[in-house]
């Protein structure tokens, strides 16, 4: 058991440099080479017009909707749980 441990110090200051390096490395590749031509502004525009937002909270929308009936669901097999066994302490 104590020879593993070393081992996992000198993978783990591995892992750690590894890391750092990857984070301190500077950034030579963009992640979007379309950003800054006109195609990207024109992909921009059409996504950041006056819709925007309406589409957002439509697409947003089932998130709360699935929310609230799980809570019901799981608010009324709690309810029915307790009647139960009320009822079988009797």
């Amino acid at each position: 058991m104590n020879d593993s441990l070393p081992s996992l110090r000198r993978g783990g200051a591995r892992f750690t440099r590894m890391i750092a390096g990857v984070f301190l490395l500077p950034m030579a590749a963009s992640a979007c080479p379309l950003c800054n031509t006109e195609t990207g502004q024109q992909v921009r525009a059409g996504l950041f017009n006056d819709e925007f937002w309406p589409t957002f909270l439509m697409v947003l929308l089932p998130f709360p909707v699935l929310l609230i009936l799980l809570a019901a669901m799981h608010s009324g097999l709690t309810r029915l749980d307790h009647r139960s066994s009320s009822r079988n302490s009797t």
